[in-house]
């Protein structure tokens, strides 16, 4: 893999990274924030932090398979 294909794959590694995070963290909100939270903002906000967290885990899964496809067609090249 060239210089180039290893910075892109940097980049895209870490934007995998972060999105990861934010899915666990949106998790973790719709898990606690009931407790946390009393009356109605108990109730809206982890349904939120819940759709959030599934919208981001189907465009982190895609994101990945798309890095993934990505990084196996430029793992066999060798720097020139």
């Amino acid at each position: 893999m060239d210089e180039v294909a290893k910075k892109e794959f940097k980049v895209k590694f870490m934007i995998l990274v972060v999105m990861l995070n934010a899915v666990v963290l949106m998790y973790f909100l719709a898990l606690f924030l009931p407790f946390i939270l009393s009356g109605w903002p108990g109730i809206a906000l982890p349904i939120l932090a819940l759709a959030a967290a599934i919208v981001l885990t189907f465009l982190t899964w895609r994101r990945y398979h798309k890095t993934k496809r990505w990084l196996e067609e430029h793992a066999g090249r060798q720097a020139d």
